[in-house]
């Protein structure tokens, strides 16, 4: 089109897609193969879809391995703490403490997937101090 934009359409597809410029390359490519219109041999431009896929060892982490991560320990966490609570012999001074250890722990973690995954407030930078 005039402006820059791409139109996809096909025999499958009733409606056309639209790319604007910055969403596809166009490129030469020498033609191989008697599969087109196009001699073997002729050089031909077309236009592909530009996907970026380099993603960066931070933002893995960020998205994949941090929450599932959390979600394991608080789990975990859960499961230490209904332990400690319903077994009456390790209810001492040290099984309270650990229940409010893993109590608190498993808040802190809520408040961090909260913090990297919920709803942002704009007038709030951050819920949890790192």
């Amino acid at each position: 089109m005039e402006n820059g934009t791409l139109e996809y359409s096909s025999e499958i597809r009733k409606n056309p897609v639209y790319f604007s410029y910055v969403k596809y390359c166009v490129d030469s490519i020498v033609i191989s193969h008697n599969f087109s219109h196009i001699d073997e041999g002729d050089i031909s431009e077309f236009a592909y879809a530009c996907i970026d896929v380099s993603r960066s060892i931070s933002d893995i982490v960020n998205i994949w391995v941090f929450p599932i991560g959390i979600g394991i320990s608080m789990g975990c966490l859960t499961l230490t703490f209904l332990l400690y609570c319903l077994l009456p012999q390790l209810r001492d001074l040290t099984g309270r403490f650990i229940l409010a250890i893993c109590a608190f722990l498993t808040a802190s973690y809520a408040i961090r997937l909260v913090d990297a995954f919920g709803l942002h407030d704009p007038n709030v930078d951050r819920l949890a101090t790192e």
